[in-house]
Protein backbone atom coordinates (compact mmCIF):
# COMPACT_ATOMS: atom_id res chain seq x y z
CA UNK A 1 0.00 0.00 0.00
CA UNK A 2 1.00 3.25 -0.44
CA UNK A 3 0.30 6.73 -0.10
CA UNK A 4 0.56 9.99 -2.59
CA UNK A 5 0.67 13.98 -2.44
CA UNK A 6 0.18 16.53 -4.72
CA UNK A 7 2.55 18.92 -6.11
CA UNK A 8 3.77 18.53 -3.33
CA UNK A 9 3.79 15.08 -2.56
CA UNK A 10 2.66 11.66 -1.93
CA UNK A 11 3.11 8.91 -0.38
CA UNK A 12 2.49 5.10 -1.32
CA UNK A 13 3.88 1.24 -1.60
CA UNK A 14 4.13 -1.46 -2.96
CA UNK A 15 0.72 -2.99 -3.86
CA UNK A 16 -1.47 -0.52 -2.60
CA UNK A 17 -1.25 3.47 -2.11
CA UNK A 18 -1.98 6.75 -0.48
CA UNK A 19 -1.60 10.58 -1.81
CA UNK A 20 -1.61 13.89 -0.22
CA UNK A 21 -2.10 17.64 -1.45
CA UNK A 22 -0.60 20.00 0.03
CA UNK A 23 2.59 22.54 0.64
CA UNK A 24 6.14 21.86 1.32
CA UNK A 25 5.95 22.73 4.57
CA UNK A 26 3.43 20.60 5.43
CA UNK A 27 5.02 17.94 4.03
CA UNK A 28 8.23 18.67 5.91
CA UNK A 29 5.94 18.57 9.31
CA UNK A 30 3.48 15.88 8.08
CA UNK A 31 7.13 13.83 7.07
CA UNK A 32 9.33 14.44 10.64
CA UNK A 33 6.00 13.53 12.52
CA UNK A 34 5.01 10.10 10.49
CA UNK A 35 8.60 8.98 10.59
CA UNK A 36 7.55 5.45 11.09
CA UNK A 37 6.23 5.92 7.33
CA UNK A 38 8.81 8.38 5.54
CA UNK A 39 12.64 7.56 6.29
CA UNK A 40 15.16 10.87 5.23
CA UNK A 41 18.51 10.21 3.64
CA UNK A 42 21.25 9.35 5.80
CA UNK A 43 22.91 13.11 4.90
CA UNK A 44 19.52 14.49 6.23
CA UNK A 45 21.25 15.66 9.67
CA UNK A 46 18.85 15.82 12.60
CA UNK A 47 19.99 19.67 13.52
CA UNK A 48 20.23 20.64 9.77
CA UNK A 49 16.37 18.92 9.60
CA UNK A 50 15.14 21.31 12.44
CA UNK A 51 16.53 24.56 10.99
CA UNK A 52 15.11 24.14 8.17
CA UNK A 53 12.19 24.24 9.65
CA UNK A 54 12.56 27.91 10.98
CA UNK A 55 12.36 27.47 14.53
CA UNK A 56 12.37 25.26 17.56
CA UNK A 57 8.54 25.87 17.85
CA UNK A 58 7.99 24.21 15.06
CA UNK A 59 9.25 20.59 16.54
CA UNK A 60 6.90 21.42 19.60
CA UNK A 61 4.18 21.73 17.35
CA UNK A 62 5.35 18.30 15.52
CA UNK A 63 5.09 16.79 18.70
CA UNK A 64 1.50 17.35 19.59
CA UNK A 65 2.36 19.55 22.89
CA UNK A 66 -1.23 21.45 22.34
CA UNK A 67 -0.59 23.64 25.37
CA UNK A 68 1.94 25.86 23.54
CA UNK A 69 0.62 26.02 19.84
CA UNK A 70 -0.06 29.17 18.25
CA UNK A 71 -2.99 29.99 16.55
CA UNK A 72 -1.77 28.94 13.27
CA UNK A 73 -0.14 25.88 14.66
CA UNK A 74 -4.05 24.44 15.95
CA UNK A 75 -5.03 24.90 12.12
CA UNK A 76 -6.57 21.81 11.41
CA UNK A 77 -6.45 19.84 8.18
CA UNK A 78 -9.49 18.09 6.48
CA UNK A 79 -8.20 15.61 3.95
CA UNK A 80 -9.57 13.47 1.34
CA UNK A 81 -8.32 10.23 0.59
CA UNK A 82 -9.57 7.76 -2.40
CA UNK A 83 -9.46 4.61 -3.01
CA UNK A 84 -9.26 1.55 -5.78
CA UNK A 85 -11.63 0.09 -2.94
CA UNK A 86 -15.09 -1.16 -1.63
CA UNK A 87 -15.77 0.81 1.25
CA UNK A 88 -13.90 -1.29 4.43
CA UNK A 89 -13.25 -4.07 2.02
CA UNK A 90 -11.47 -6.81 3.92
CA UNK A 91 -7.58 -6.18 3.62
CA UNK A 92 -7.25 -3.20 1.32
CA UNK A 93 -10.32 -1.21 2.20
CA UNK A 94 -9.91 -1.93 6.19
CA UNK A 95 -5.98 -0.85 5.75
CA UNK A 96 -7.07 2.25 4.46
CA UNK A 97 -9.29 3.33 7.08
CA UNK A 98 -6.62 2.62 9.58
CA UNK A 99 -4.03 4.50 7.99
CA UNK A 100 -6.31 7.31 7.98
CA UNK A 101 -7.01 7.08 11.60
CA UNK A 102 -3.06 6.66 12.18
CA UNK A 103 -2.66 9.81 10.53
CA UNK A 104 -5.29 11.32 12.68
CA UNK A 105 -4.25 10.13 15.96
CA UNK A 106 -0.51 10.83 15.06
CA UNK A 107 -0.98 14.64 14.26
CA UNK A 108 -2.97 14.94 17.60
CA UNK A 109 -6.16 15.30 15.35
CA UNK A 110 -5.08 18.50 13.31
CA UNK A 111 -5.07 16.19 10.00
CA UNK A 112 -8.46 14.73 10.01
CA UNK A 113 -8.69 12.29 7.13
CA UNK A 114 -11.71 10.96 5.30
CA UNK A 115 -11.79 7.84 3.30
CA UNK A 116 -13.78 7.23 0.03
CA UNK A 117 -14.60 3.99 -1.23
CA UNK A 118 -14.49 3.24 -4.82
CA UNK A 119 -17.23 5.33 -6.90
CA UNK A 120 -17.88 7.27 -3.90
CA UNK A 121 -15.93 10.26 -5.23
CA UNK A 122 -14.02 8.73 -8.44
CA UNK A 123 -13.90 5.39 -10.39
CA UNK A 124 -11.36 3.01 -8.83
CA UNK A 125 -9.50 3.60 -11.88
CA UNK A 126 -9.26 6.91 -11.58
CA UNK A 127 -8.06 7.99 -8.55
CA UNK A 128 -4.43 8.49 -9.52
CA UNK A 129 -5.15 11.23 -11.69
CA UNK A 130 -7.61 12.97 -9.27
CA UNK A 131 -4.90 13.22 -6.47
CA UNK A 132 -2.39 14.08 -9.35
CA UNK A 133 -4.37 17.34 -10.23
CA UNK A 134 -5.60 18.32 -6.50
CA UNK A 135 -8.64 16.53 -6.03
CA UNK A 136 -8.08 15.03 -3.14
CA UNK A 137 -4.71 14.66 -0.42
CA UNK A 138 -4.17 11.22 -0.74
CA UNK A 139 -4.94 8.53 -2.78
CA UNK A 140 -4.94 4.39 -1.69
CA UNK A 141 -4.39 1.97 -4.60
CA UNK A 142 -2.17 -0.36 -6.88
CA UNK A 143 0.56 0.81 -8.76
CA UNK A 144 0.09 -2.07 -11.26
CA UNK A 145 -2.87 -0.39 -11.84
CA UNK A 146 -0.92 2.83 -13.18
CA UNK A 147 0.53 0.88 -16.36
CA UNK A 148 -0.66 3.20 -19.01
CA UNK A 149 1.14 5.84 -17.45
CA UNK A 150 4.80 4.13 -17.46
CA UNK A 151 5.30 0.27 -17.63
CA UNK A 152 7.78 0.54 -14.89
CA UNK A 153 4.73 1.66 -12.13
CA UNK A 154 4.37 -2.01 -12.07
CA UNK A 155 7.52 -3.02 -10.88
CA UNK A 156 6.27 -0.81 -7.58
CA UNK A 157 3.47 -3.52 -6.92
CA UNK A 158 3.93 -6.90 -7.98
CA UNK A 159 5.44 -7.98 -11.65
CA UNK A 160 4.95 -12.30 -12.03
CA UNK A 161 8.12 -14.12 -10.55
CA UNK A 162 8.50 -11.04 -8.53
CA UNK A 163 9.62 -9.92 -5.36
CA UNK A 164 8.21 -11.03 -2.01
CA UNK A 165 6.96 -8.74 0.67
CA UNK A 166 10.54 -8.96 2.75
CA UNK A 167 12.32 -8.17 -0.81
CA UNK A 168 10.04 -5.64 -1.59
CA UNK A 169 10.56 -3.95 1.78
CA UNK A 170 14.78 -4.48 1.57
CA UNK A 171 14.65 -3.13 -2.12
CA UNK A 172 12.78 -0.02 -1.35
CA UNK A 173 14.16 1.05 1.87
CA UNK A 174 17.72 0.16 1.96
CA UNK A 175 17.86 -0.12 -2.08
CA UNK A 176 16.73 3.37 -3.01
CA UNK A 177 13.64 1.48 -4.69
CA UNK A 178 11.94 4.67 -3.12
CA UNK A 179 14.36 7.23 -5.08
CA UNK A 180 13.57 5.28 -8.49
CA UNK A 181 9.79 5.74 -7.92
CA UNK A 182 9.65 9.31 -6.72
CA UNK A 183 11.72 10.06 -10.39
CA UNK A 184 9.18 8.18 -11.85
CA UNK A 185 6.47 9.95 -10.11
CA UNK A 186 7.95 13.53 -10.17
CA UNK A 187 6.35 14.16 -13.66
CA UNK A 188 2.67 13.35 -12.31
CA UNK A 189 3.26 16.07 -9.73
CA UNK A 190 3.39 12.88 -7.06
CA UNK A 191 5.37 11.33 -4.33
CA UNK A 192 5.35 7.76 -3.40
CA UNK A 193 5.99 6.36 -0.13
CA UNK A 194 4.86 2.67 0.93
CA UNK A 195 1.69 2.28 3.47
CA UNK A 196 1.98 -1.60 3.96
CA UNK A 197 1.78 -4.67 1.55
CA UNK A 198 -0.65 -7.88 1.38
CA UNK A 199 2.09 -10.14 0.37
CA UNK A 200 2.56 -12.14 -2.23
CA UNK A 201 -0.96 -13.08 -3.84
CA UNK A 202 -1.55 -15.63 -6.50
CA UNK A 203 -4.19 -15.36 -9.41
CA UNK A 204 -5.01 -15.72 -12.87
CA UNK A 205 -6.88 -13.50 -15.53
CA UNK A 206 -8.63 -15.21 -18.61
CA UNK A 207 -11.03 -14.39 -21.73
CA UNK A 208 -12.90 -17.41 -21.00
CA UNK A 209 -13.15 -20.86 -18.22
CA UNK A 210 -10.39 -23.15 -19.01
CA UNK A 211 -11.89 -26.80 -18.98
CA UNK A 212 -9.80 -28.54 -16.96
CA UNK A 213 -9.12 -32.19 -15.04
CA UNK A 214 -8.22 -32.42 -11.37
CA UNK A 215 -6.74 -35.21 -10.44
CA UNK A 216 -4.72 -36.45 -7.65
CA UNK A 217 -1.55 -38.20 -8.70
CA UNK A 218 -2.18 -41.31 -7.12
CA UNK A 219 -5.26 -41.37 -9.70
CA UNK A 220 -3.56 -40.74 -12.66
CA UNK A 221 -4.03 -44.53 -14.63
CA UNK A 222 -4.23 -45.72 -18.57
CA UNK A 223 -8.14 -44.38 -18.53
CA UNK A 224 -6.36 -40.95 -17.57
CA UNK A 225 -5.14 -40.71 -21.22
CA UNK A 226 -8.52 -40.91 -22.71
CA UNK A 227 -9.91 -38.23 -20.93
CA UNK A 228 -6.93 -35.61 -21.22
CA UNK A 229 -7.99 -35.83 -24.75
CA UNK A 230 -11.22 -34.18 -24.32
CA UNK A 231 -9.59 -31.42 -21.73
CA UNK A 232 -7.41 -27.94 -21.86
CA UNK A 233 -5.71 -28.41 -18.73
CA UNK A 234 -4.96 -31.00 -16.79
CA UNK A 235 -3.77 -30.46 -12.66
CA UNK A 236 -1.70 -33.49 -10.78
CA UNK A 237 -2.49 -32.68 -7.10
CA UNK A 238 0.21 -34.46 -3.94
CA UNK A 239 2.56 -35.47 -6.49
CA UNK A 240 5.39 -37.36 -4.99
CA UNK A 241 6.68 -39.42 -7.46
CA UNK A 242 4.06 -42.01 -7.15
CA UNK A 243 3.22 -42.39 -10.54
CA UNK A 244 4.81 -45.03 -12.83
CA UNK A 245 7.51 -43.51 -15.21
CA UNK A 246 6.47 -44.40 -18.57
CA UNK A 247 2.68 -43.52 -17.81
CA UNK A 248 3.72 -40.18 -16.90
CA UNK A 249 5.76 -39.74 -19.43
CA UNK A 250 3.49 -40.48 -22.08
CA UNK A 251 0.70 -37.98 -20.25
CA UNK A 252 3.08 -34.95 -20.32
CA UNK A 253 4.23 -35.97 -23.84
CA UNK A 254 0.49 -36.73 -24.83
CA UNK A 255 -0.07 -33.00 -23.28
CA UNK A 256 2.63 -31.07 -25.23
CA UNK A 257 1.94 -32.64 -28.40
CA UNK A 258 -1.78 -31.78 -28.00
CA UNK A 259 -0.69 -27.60 -26.74
CA UNK A 260 -2.25 -28.41 -22.97
CA UNK A 261 -1.57 -26.85 -20.14
CA UNK A 262 -0.64 -28.80 -17.24
CA UNK A 263 0.06 -27.94 -13.82
CA UNK A 264 2.04 -30.37 -11.17
CA UNK A 265 1.69 -29.71 -7.55
CA UNK A 266 3.87 -31.29 -5.20
CA UNK A 267 5.78 -30.21 -1.65
CA UNK A 268 8.94 -30.01 -3.68
CA UNK A 269 10.27 -29.19 -6.83
CA UNK A 270 9.73 -31.80 -9.81
CA UNK A 271 13.40 -31.85 -10.50
CA UNK A 272 14.57 -32.57 -7.32
CA UNK A 273 12.95 -36.27 -7.48
CA UNK A 274 15.25 -39.19 -8.33
CA UNK A 275 13.76 -40.24 -12.04
CA UNK A 276 15.44 -43.06 -13.61
CA UNK A 277 13.98 -42.85 -16.74
CA UNK A 278 15.61 -39.88 -18.76
CA UNK A 279 12.90 -38.72 -21.24
CA UNK A 280 10.82 -38.33 -18.10
CA UNK A 281 13.40 -36.23 -16.45
CA UNK A 282 13.93 -34.22 -19.42
CA UNK A 283 10.10 -33.36 -19.78
CA UNK A 284 10.81 -32.47 -15.92
CA UNK A 285 13.79 -30.01 -16.26
CA UNK A 286 11.38 -27.95 -18.51
CA UNK A 287 8.58 -26.65 -16.11
CA UNK A 288 8.41 -23.45 -14.83
CA UNK A 289 8.68 -23.73 -10.45
CA UNK A 290 6.61 -21.43 -8.90
CA UNK A 291 6.62 -22.33 -4.73
CA UNK A 292 4.42 -20.77 -1.86
CA UNK A 293 6.97 -20.04 1.15
CA UNK A 294 6.08 -21.50 4.59
CA UNK A 295 5.09 -18.03 6.87
CA UNK A 296 7.66 -16.14 8.34
CA UNK A 297 8.44 -15.50 12.22
CA UNK A 298 6.75 -12.18 11.87
CA UNK A 299 3.97 -13.52 9.91
CA UNK A 300 2.80 -15.89 12.13
CA UNK A 301 3.02 -13.45 15.04
CA UNK A 302 0.63 -11.81 13.57
CA UNK A 303 -1.90 -14.56 12.57
CA UNK A 304 -1.71 -15.75 16.13
CA UNK A 305 -1.72 -12.18 17.75
CA UNK A 306 -4.77 -11.06 15.34
CA UNK A 307 -7.01 -14.10 15.59
CA UNK A 308 -7.12 -13.83 19.58
CA UNK A 309 -7.46 -10.47 19.66
CA UNK A 310 -10.37 -10.80 17.81
CA UNK A 311 -11.23 -13.12 20.33
CA UNK A 312 -10.42 -10.25 23.13
CA UNK A 313 -7.79 -12.35 24.18
CA UNK A 314 -4.10 -11.06 24.61
CA UNK A 315 -1.04 -13.11 24.10
CA UNK A 316 1.82 -12.70 25.97
CA UNK A 317 5.58 -12.43 23.88
CA UNK A 318 7.40 -14.96 25.45
CA UNK A 319 4.20 -17.56 25.26
CA UNK A 320 4.44 -16.06 21.36
CA UNK A 321 8.32 -17.36 21.10
CA UNK A 322 7.67 -20.19 22.63
CA UNK A 323 4.93 -21.26 20.72
CA UNK A 324 7.65 -20.23 17.17
CA UNK A 325 10.08 -22.47 18.44
CA UNK A 326 7.73 -25.43 18.44
CA UNK A 327 4.66 -25.24 16.13
CA UNK A 328 4.69 -26.86 12.63
CA UNK A 329 4.97 -23.93 10.54
CA UNK A 330 2.03 -24.07 8.10
CA UNK A 331 -0.85 -22.48 7.94
CA UNK A 332 -3.02 -25.36 8.69
CA UNK A 333 -0.84 -26.22 11.86
CA UNK A 334 -0.93 -22.60 12.76
CA UNK A 335 -4.86 -22.22 12.49
CA UNK A 336 -5.16 -25.77 14.27
CA UNK A 337 -2.97 -24.47 17.09
CA UNK A 338 -5.39 -21.36 17.59
CA UNK A 339 -8.33 -23.48 17.58
CA UNK A 340 -7.29 -26.20 19.81
CA UNK A 341 -5.69 -23.56 22.02
CA UNK A 342 -8.87 -21.45 22.84
CA UNK A 343 -11.13 -24.26 23.27
CA UNK A 344 -9.29 -26.09 25.64
CA UNK A 345 -8.90 -22.45 27.16
CA UNK A 346 -12.59 -21.86 27.22
CA UNK A 347 -13.38 -25.66 28.82
CA UNK A 348 -10.90 -25.27 31.51
CA UNK A 349 -11.71 -21.82 32.08
CA UNK A 350 -7.73 -20.80 32.16
CA UNK A 351 -6.27 -18.26 30.27
CA UNK A 352 -3.62 -19.34 27.53
CA UNK A 353 -0.41 -19.93 29.36
CA UNK A 354 2.77 -22.10 28.93
CA UNK A 355 0.38 -25.84 30.58
CA UNK A 356 -1.86 -25.26 27.85
CA UNK A 357 0.27 -24.30 24.99
CA UNK A 358 2.40 -27.67 25.64
CA UNK A 359 -0.68 -29.90 26.28
CA UNK A 360 -1.53 -28.72 22.81
CA UNK A 361 1.84 -29.03 21.25
CA UNK A 362 2.01 -32.37 22.94
CA UNK A 363 5.45 -31.01 24.82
Amino acid sequence: MCLFYNLSWVFFRDANFVWVTTNLYKVIVFAFHFKIIIKFGKKMKRRKFLTSLGSSLALTSLLGNSSSLSAKEKTEYQWKMVTSWPKNFPGLGTGAENLAQLITNLSNNRIKVKVFGANELVPPLEVFDFVSKGGAELGHSGAYYWKGKSQACQFFSSVPFGMNSQEMNAWLYYGDGIKLWEKLYDKFNLIPRPAGNTGVQMGGWFNKKINSLFLKASELNNNSLLIIKTKECLIIDEYQNNVEEKLFYSVLNQCLLSNKYIIINSVKPIQSFEIKLKDLKSRFDTFINIGINLPTDELIKVIISKNFSDKQVKIDTKLLEYILKNIDRSYEGIFDLIDKLDNLSLSTGKSININLIKKVLNK
